[in-house]
């Protein structure tokens, strides 16, 4: 009987003691009324080192700055050039003539010497080609080349090519027939009164058997 007594009430102790335990394991709140909530642990957020190196600043552009906006610069205008007291000058102006070239005039002075003067000779004929005016003939035309002396009269500026005579015509008579004949070359044998005939302008005058023939002519 006292054994059974003896473990109740140990039981009965150790209950106690464990409620007692428990009891003081449990946290007391400060607030009663509301209730406990666990905290969550936060995590630590690490701090950016700071740059011990100051950044430079950029200045800003005082174009960038202005305000409204920009205008191009415009050039300076050159400065005007004084007008010419000539040109100002009222009434028309006058132009100035170039003086004459001595060598033309003296040409025209012998064209209109020479032209309807009548030269006397003698008449030959040649074998007719790439004449002095610088033109292409042959035999069958009516031709002739001036002698040297007055082909070179007609010349102004050297060129035998450019010789005024070139393309004029002239009247050949030989007794009582003649043939009109065009200038395109120039013979350096012939003397001042004669003339080179083509054959065919020769044939009109004579046989090409006599060769050499008598006659007077006229530059048209």
């Amino acid at each position: 009987m006292s054994s059974k007594t003896s473990v109740r009430a140990f039981i009965c102790t150790l209950l106690v003691t464990l409620f007692i335990i428990q009891a003081l394991a449990i946290p007391v709140p400060n607030h009663p009324n509301k209730s406990i909530q666990p905290s969550s642990p936060t995590a630590v957020q690490p701090k950016k080192p700071v740059s011990t190196i100051n950044k430079v600043k950029k200045p800003k552009s005082t174009v960038a700055n202005a305000k409204g906006p920009q205008k191009t610069s415009t050039p300076p205008k050159s400065p005007t050039k004084p007008k010419s007291t000539a040109a100002n000058a009222k009434g028309p102006q006058k132009t100035s003539t170039p003086p004459t070239s001595p060598l033309k005039s003296t040409t025209k002075d012998v064209v209109s010497s020479v032209t309807g003067k009548v030269f006397k000779g003698e008449a030959t004929f040649y074998n007719t080609g790439l004449g002095a005016c610088g033109i292409t003939s042959s035999d069958d035309q009516l031709i002739a080349a001036l002698p040297a002396p007055v082909y070179d009269s007609f010349i102004p500026d050297g060129n035998p090519n450019h010789c005024t005579a070139c393309g004029k015509t002239a009247t050949v008579v030989c007794g009582d027939k003649s043939v009109t004949v065009t200038i395109v070359d120039r013979c350096p044998g012939c003397k001042s009164g004669d003339i080179d005939l083509s054959p065919a302008a020769f044939k009109c005058l004579a046989s090409p058997d006599k060769g050499r023939i008598p006659v007077t002519y006229t530059l048209n």
